[in-house]
């Protein structure tokens, strides 16, 4: 029986694309889904595409109802065909669909981006405003996007999804571009497949720079302890009053007891997160209990992320965070509770999710290791130590363990999340933090051509440096 999450709502090309704020919130983030048999779901109170849409059939509808392509910068695209399952060659082929901003042009480098999630799509990148000097390839990867596998059958048959896979899909559209020699940048989960990328096709790099890095997708208890941690840390930082309120408000019944954590999660991507959500919550709780409530359930809500467009692929995030990301397990994730005044693990929404899935236990030795993928290329790591994401431990292990060439180790005190690539994503033109967005790209663009980068670059921003 083939089995799909209830609350997913399937396609709509129309759907205007979401800031960019919003797009790096969603990195990462959970959320708790049931199931039900295909044939309930096609009846169950959802938007779906009816037919189901491949991803060439979604870009050809999205061509005829959108203006799109209009609105994004894509001077040259087009779909490549690549295996189904590259250990099975037999099982068929599916489309991959990628977009440069400009025409390639042989004379410059060129930049080859791994976006997060997993699930966000190629549709929210801008590289090419702060590195004109460089050819930019964006891909979806297979199962978002513009890269929906054939059948809705396929989409949801779990030995199709790998990060593994999706590099190799990476490698075919460098091959039917033409282009020998990259410079890899992985975000967030993107550094799962930049690495696999540059262990694999090592003759093909030139630099690779991971930001918000992860090193293990195994229930790494230290990752979850970190991001309660700096939760807590929020908590703490409260007035008594304040603290006293949360806690009354975990336990009265009209919020989920893990709403604390919950509500603070969103705020840990930017830098120096702590001060404005501070000042934050301490208004808030100045307020009528029906008046927070409605504040943090509207906050909390996460039922605009149950979607699946072609921004982003909740189908996709879960067929590899429960294969390789350990998403299914029974404790730890996002969510914790006030035991007393201090915050401890809660039940995983995701785990009953995970394990419905039809095919997954039989993959359940599919856990991502970087440790398995050595780079002997060049490898800038861009972190931020308040990260909640991505911890910072997870970039120390991967510059110790992986990277077995040259290797910088760059940490953004109490950076978020997105430390550089916020800054990379903006216009150049755009007067806040318009120096630093000079110095950060100016690190990148050298990095991504496997050279270090220059020192006063890394002092002037005041982040600290370790090498190898």
């Amino acid at each position: 029986m083939i089995q799909t999450p209830l609350f997913l709502n399937l396609g709509n090309p129309a759907e205007p694309c979401m800031s960019l704020t919003r797009v790096a919130q969603l990195k990462l983030l959970t959320f708790a889904f049931a199931t039900l048999s295909l044939a309930s779901v096609v009846h169950a109170q959802i938007r779906m595409d009816d037919p189901y849409l491949s991803g060439r059939a979604k870009y050809e509808k999205s061509l005829k109802e959108t203006k799109l392509f209009e609105q994004l910068a894509a001077e040259q695209r087009g779909f490549v065909d690549v295996p189904l399952d590259y250990e099975d060659p037999s099982a068929g082929s599916t489309s991959i669909f990628y977009r440069l901003p400009k025409a390639f042009n042989a004379a410059q480098p060129t930049l080859l981006f791994f976006y997060g999630g997993p699930g966000i799509t190629s549709l929210s990148g801008f590289f090419e405003r702060t590195l004109p000097d460089f050819n930019v390839v964006y891909f979806d990867q297979r199962g978002t996007g513009f890269s929906y596998l054939p059948t809705l059958a396929d989409q949801l048959t779990p030995r199709y999804f790998s990060s593994e896979h999706s590099a190799r899909d990476a490698a075919r559209v460098l091959d039917h571009l033409g282009i020998e020699k990259v410079g890899v940048y992985g975000h967030s989960y993107g550094s799962v497949v930049a690495t696999i990328f540059a262990h694999l096709f090592n003759d093909r790099v030139s630099g690779v720079v991971l930001e918000g890095t992860i090193f293990e997708g195994t229930a790494n208890s230290r990752a979850d302890l970190h991001r309660i941690k700096l939760i807590q840390k929020v908590f703490d930082s409260l007035s008594p009053g304040t603290q006293d309120r949360i806690l009354e408000l975990s336990n009265d019944g009209e919020l989920p007891k893990h709403w604390f954590s919950s509500f603070v999660k969103p705020n840990m991507y930017g830098p120096n997160f702590e001060t404005s959500l501070i000042a934050r919550i301490e208004n808030l709780m100045k307020n009528p209990a029906a008046s927070i409530v409605k504040t943090v359930r509207e906050e909390i809500d996460e039922s605009y992320l149950r979607v699946e467009n072609i921004y982003f692929a909740s189908i996709m995030h879960h067929q590899i965070s429960c294969q390789e990301l350990s998403l299914g397990q029974t404790f730890g994730g996002w969510r914790s509770q006030f035991n007393g005044r201090k915050l401890a693990p809660t039940e995983n929404a995701d785990a009953l999710y995970c394990a419905s899935i039809p095919g997954l236990k039989e993959r359940s030795n599919r856990t991502f290791k970087a440790s398995r993928y050595p780079i002997h290329a060049p490898v800038t790591y861009i972190q931020g130590t308040t990260d909640g994401a991505t911890p910072v431990v997870g970039a120390i292990e991967h510059y110790r363990h992986v990277a077995k060439g040259s290797a910088h180790l760059f940490l953004v005190k109490n950076g978020g999340h997105n430390p550089a690539i916020t800054e990379l994503f903006e216009s150049p033109e755009t007067q806040w933090h318009k120096k630093e967005r000079h110095l950060i790209s100016a690190i990148v663009r050298e990095a991504l051509q496997g050279r270090k980068a220059d020192s006063a670059n890394i002092k002037a921003l005041g982040w600290l440096e370790t090498s190898k």
